[in-house]
């Protein structure tokens, strides 16, 4: 553990607040001392500090629904017993009465002579994992009804392929000239392999989206929708005139950059207008506008699909690759698989981007909305960063707690430089158990070096760059990134770096809250 500097003191109630994770200590008897905003959602109230015992939950349940006694309450177990209890799955009910699973991990703390000073409590929402496990379940479902659909879709065209070629190949045996009926026949077998190549291509793109959603990379160059959306539309446009669906162009002014690769951008579009053309009535009409959203940060382009005859419940569902078997059963003779949008969407989240399906309402027809990062050059400028500090939360603010204690026994890594940003600092000042824990770096030998130790050969230095340039404009600055410890293994994180001001409202020093990053999100 780091020795204290003092003259961080101060902003350890911004550090404490700016941890997305429910956080709160107790002093040893079990009496609230701190917690930051994420606990009192959480609880869904804010229980006064030194009145209120053991935690802000209504009640305490265990994972199988059992009423905990306050003694088998994770943070007096960590008390009782004088060890770090981890891990421990229970339910919080709210103030409300609704009941939040979490997974808590409770850790006492001492003071330098050893005596028991507290307990700090780190809550993780599994809400969405447990969800996530609920549609793993019917995924797999979904997914042996798409692999079947797959696999009748594929066996179809090179049925035909096989018979064909085996009459012509008869044809070739008696020596006879090919006629016109000949002469259909290899064109029935281009058709064939054409849909083949197409249910393949699909497969591959859906893979190759994937694998780029799981490994975001930053783009390396900026997309013009204007010229992106005029060159897939000429590339789509004779499939429409054959449908006859009309296909329309309304481009907001301004060539619309978006911090995103041309080619991945096309690859998206075209995704999209594919799937839509399978489900437009003949004689529709498909709209495309694009433009830039400047008070989002973002750059989007707007299919707009008038008459589509999807249903609304399957419409929601087009961007999911394993329900194209429940849509083709409502379809049936589409060509394909319904792959085309799941795959733009994987490829848009993986540059940061995301793809939104628009049932439709009254006046508005239904459509889809494909949203990009703005290119940088593009962005509206930062905001006066001369501006006084926020402040605190007042649960923080007014605790008499040793807040720098609450800090260090996190779970996660926490990192505070001083705010000099040119080279070679930033230098750090501070760090928690945590982050010795992880990168085998003791706290002594980082104190006073430049977080630039924990890069390596796979850091990606154009994430970093623009980190520096959030910071430099006094903005919080998030990126995931890919470190290395002190015996040279990587591992990726997420972290947020918030500035924090003195009293004058001057960036005195940089705060790192760091999560590593779950094996399932690290990438492929």
């Amino acid at each position: 553990m780091s020795s204290f500097d003092q003259a961080l003191a101060p902003h350890m109630a911004r550090i404490l607040d700016a941890i997305g994770q429910p956080l709160f200590a107790t002093d040893r008897e079990g009496w609230l001392t701190a917690y930051n905003p994420a606990a009192a959602e959480v609880w869904g109230c804010s229980p006064p500090l030194h009145a209120t015992r053991w935690c802000g939950s209504d009640a305490v349940f265990a994972a199988d629904g059992q009423l905990l006694a306050p003694a088998q309450y994770p943070v007096a177990r960590a008390l009782a017993e004088g060890r770090p209890i981890r891990g421990l799955d229970i339910v919080a009910r709210r103030q409300d009465g609704a009941r939040v699973p979490l997974s808590a991990h409770a850790s006492p703390f001492h003071d330098a002579a050893g005596s028991l000073l507290g307990a700090v409590v780190l809550l993780l929402d599994t809400s969405a994992q447990r969800q996530a496990e609920a549609r793993a379940r019917v995924a797999a479902v979904a997914k042996t009804r798409f692999l079947s659909a797959m696999s009748h879709e594929l066996r179809t065209p090179i049925h035909g392929i096989m018979g064909l070629t085996d009459l012509l190949a008869a044809v070739a045996a008696e020596e006879m000239p090919l006629g016109a009926e000949e002469l259909g026949w290899i064109e029935d077998i281009r058709t064939a392999a054409q849909q083949l190549l197409g249910l393949v291509d699909d497969a591959i793109g859906f893979a190759q989206a994937s694998v780029a959603a799981a490994r975001p990379q930053p783009p390396r160059r900026t997309a013009l929708l204007g010229k992106t959306v005029s060159d897939v539309a000429s590339t789509v446009q004779p499939a429409f005139v054959r449908r006859g669906v009309c296909l329309t162009l309304q481009g907001a002014p301004g060539a619309a950059p978006a911090a995103l690769d041309p080619a991945a951008a096309r690859q998206a579009l075209l995704g999209v207008l594919r799937e839509v053309l399978r489900h437009m009535p003949d004689g529709g009409q498909v709209t495309l506008e694009w433009g830039v959203a400047a008070e989002e940060g973002i750059a989007f382009i707007h299919v707009a699909c008038p008459g589509l005859t999807l249903p609304p419940d399957l419409l929601a569902e087009l961007d999911n690759p394993f329900a194209g078997a429940d849509r083709d059963s409502y379809a049936r003779g589409l060509e394909g698989v319904g792959l085309s949008v799941a795959a733009a969407g994987e490829l848009l989240r993986g540059h940061g981007g995301q793809l939104v399906i628009q049932r439709g309402h009254e006046g508005t027809p239904p459509g889809l909305r494909l949203t990009m990062p703005m290119a940088r050059e593009a962005a509206p400028p930062p905001p006066n960063t001369s501006v006084a500090p926020a402040p605190l939360p007042p649960v923080l603010a007014q605790a008499s707690f040793p807040l720098e204690q609450v800090v260090a026994a996190t779970q996660d890594i926490i990192l505070v430089t001083a705010a000099d940003l040119d080279t070679p600092g930033p230098t750090i000042v501070y760090v928690n158990p945590a982050f010795t824990e992880l990168t085998g770096y003791p706290a002594e030998e980082v104190l006073g070096r430049s977080p630039r130790l924990l890069q390596g050969p796979g850091t990606d230095h154009d994430v970093l760059r623009r980190v520096t340039e959030d910071l430099h404009a006094g903005r919080v600055a998030s990126a995931t990134v890919l470190n290395y410890t002190r015996d040279g293994a990587p591992y990726w994180v997420e972290m947020r770096i918030v500035p924090l001001r003195d009293r004058r409202g001057a960036i005195s020093h940089f705060a790192a809250i760091e999560r590593v990053v779950s094996q399932a999100a690290l990438p492929a």
